[in-house]
């Protein structure tokens, strides 16, 4: 024979049930505003890095190296600048 335990809680579980349903909505509705807004921080963050990235290489691409330079082009300077 199958045993049920009686529960002196019955009559309580639709109010446990709507204590449950409104925690629910509370805590998801202050979790919806801190993920949103690190979703967007998030954003901000990856367009920057974007921007420095591009800017870097472009700032490469406009000054010349010192690999540009021969070895011999650093030989003849060096001997023109000497007394």
């Amino acid at each position: 024979m199958y045993y049920e335990p009686q529960s002196s809680s019955g009559w309580a579980r639709p109010y446990i049930f709507l204590a449950g349903v409104v925690t629910g909505i509370v805590l998801g509705w202050v979790f919806q505003g801190i993920i949103g807004t690190l979703v967007r921080l998030g954003l901000i963050v990856l367009v920057i890095a974007a921007a420095l990235y591009i800017y870097n290489m472009w700032s490469k691409s406009k000054k010349p190296s010192a690999e540009d330079i021969a070895e011999a082009d650093w030989r003849d300077l060096n001997r023109r600048n000497r007394p």
